[in-house]
């Protein structure tokens, strides 16, 4: 889907790796009533984050909502140590979502 627009953080590959994130989450948005985003991935969070109001994707975790930067200093551990550190809301998040069926 995103093969050569997500290796590098490359704000000139930004519009195309959001273009096909978004071909791809049209062809499947049917099947889903919610789309929870669990990313630790810089490129792929910017790009979802794009087209989250119109999927009504919940981008987690929630510490890089607005962080203008992602320095380990900044958000207090590095992308796989906030990856493990807020599972806890994607699992509140899950749970919240099952519940509401």
């Amino acid at each position: 889907m995103v093969v050569g627009l997500d290796e590098t953080p490359d704000p000139e590959k930004l519009g195309s790796l959001v273009e096909a994130v978004r071909i791809r989450l049209t062809s499947i948005r049917s099947r889903f009533r919610v789309i929870v985003a669990y990313i630790n991935v810089r490129a792929y969070w910017h790009a979802l984050e794009e087209v989250a109001d119109e999927f009504g994707i919940c981008l987690l975790p929630s510490v890089y909502r607005g962080a203008e930067s992602w320095d380990t200093g900044q958000i207090g551990a590095s992308p796989l140590g906030v990856f493990r550190k807020y599972v806890d809301e994607l699992l509140n998040e899950i749970s919240r979502c099952v519940a509401s069926d």
